[in-house]
């Protein structure tokens, strides 16, 4: 996949790089749940099923690491099967105990 078609097909995995990539936070767990919980009551409704979508989509699309890492890192450099997989089961834990 060209580097334009993860920009379109994946903008929500894009947009969450700040959460991933901020050395605010001691711990990557601790970046992806603050980027969750910014979109806290009201975006979780609109945007965390939409990036747990891409995440899953990405996941679907790309089962061999090496694949799905040549295809997402020049837009995506952090993007790996066990980043999105934490990204996945966090939307999901944050769902079920907030909502």
């Amino acid at each position: 996949m060209s580097s334009w078609e993860v920009e379109v097909k994946f903008p929500r995995i894009k947009g969450f790089s700040w959460w991933v990539e901020s050395d605010e936070y001691e711990t990557l767990e601790e970046g992806l749940r603050a980027g969750m919980e910014s979109e806290h009551p009201g975006g979780c409704r609109q945007e965390l099923p939409l990036l747990a979508a891409e995440v899953q989509e990405a996941l679907l699309l790309f089962p061999d690491p090496t694949e799905l890492e040549s295809s997402l890192r020049p837009v995506v450099p952090w993007a790996s099967v066990s980043i999105l997989r934490q990204i996945l089961q966090l939307v999901n834990r944050h769902a079920s105990e907030q909502h």
